[in-house]
């Protein structure tokens, strides 16, 4: 950006997930970008599902081959050390685990910090914001 915009976390959590739990399907309000760091987590079955948001849409149209474009749920397997990265309003959750050890995660949300929008040029002001997450209350 050509201004002083920047994506800075606003809140971080521990998830702690033992045998027999799991993570309901939700997204994460007034945030921008959501993560998840994967601290200690088994490619074999540890993962995270990701799911199309109901659209109402009449027609479905049967593809050849599903992807992580064109599915309602997209799983993506995680391993310790991996750092997922989501659009926060992205529907997500973590299926009924089966295994003896506890998956550990350090989830986070970020918001923009700085000017958004347009700051110089023709199209000065227009859609325009000063958002100050250092002097928030």
């Amino acid at each position: 950006p050509i201004n002083d915009l920047k994506l800075v976390p606003t809140i971080s959590w521990l998830n702690y997930t033992n045998k027999n739990q799991y993570h309901h399907k939700h997204n994460h309000h007034n945030s921008f970008i959501s993560g998840c760091l994967y601290i200690n987590a088994n490619r074999e079955s540890d993962c995270i599902v990701f799911s199309k948001r109901a659209t109402g849409d009449n027609f479905i149209i049967q593809s050849s081959e599903y992807t992580a474009f064109n599915s309602n749920e997209f799983t993506v397997p995680v391993h310790t050390g991996d750092l997922v990265l989501f659009p926060s309003n992205l529907i997500h959750s973590v299926p009924k685990t089966n295994h003896d050890y506890t998956r550990v995660s350090l989830a986070f949300n970020s918001f923009f910090s700085g000017e958004l929008g347009f700051v110089n040029g023709d199209m000065s002001g227009i859609n325009y914001l000063k958002l100050d997450l250092k002097n928030q209350k």
